[in-house]
């Protein structure tokens, strides 16, 4: 529970509940309604409290966290072995970047090709209408 959690870090942080307090700015007395689980602490208070205590506020707040105060052991063999595996299946090797530069190239050339056919477009719709309206001009007789 939250008041538990308070009170042990509180401890833990060899602070009393004067001193606690006096760094939130309020009395005492409201400490104390807050570790005895009468009132909960403002979202604004918990905030102010995870950053004293050094945690969290999920870790703080949940009952269920996963972090705990035992370090955990680390078989660095299966670590080292799991990311050789992921680089290997993964586009880091050589053989899958390869393929997804070439992809990525395709793409690009299939773009610019595009881009030279709706340019030339362009010229030739502007040369049209610059040709049909000179020729409208000139019947016109202006």
């Amino acid at each position: 529970m939250l008041h538990d959690k308070m009170i042990y870090y509180r401890k833990k942080n060899m602070l009393t509940q004067e001193e606690l307090a006096e760094k939130l700015c309020v009395s005492r007395q409201t400490i104390t309604k807050w570790e005895n689980g009468v009132i909960t602490p403002s979202l604004e208070y918990l905030i102010d409290l995870s950053h004293i205590f050094g945690i969290t506020i999920d870790h703080f707040i949940k009952d269920d966290d996963c972090r705990s105060d035992t370090p955990q052991v680390t078989n660095t063999n299966q670590l080292v072995s799991f990311l050789v595996e992921a680089k290997k299946s993964t586009y880091a090797s050589h053989k899958n970047k390869m393929n997804s530069l070439r992809r990525i190239l395709m793409i690009i050339v299939i773009i610019m090709e595009n881009i030279n056919i709706m340019i030339h477009s362009l010229v030739l719709h502007f040369f049209l209408d610059k040709k049909l309206f000179m020729m409208m001009f000139m019947y016109a007789g202006l």
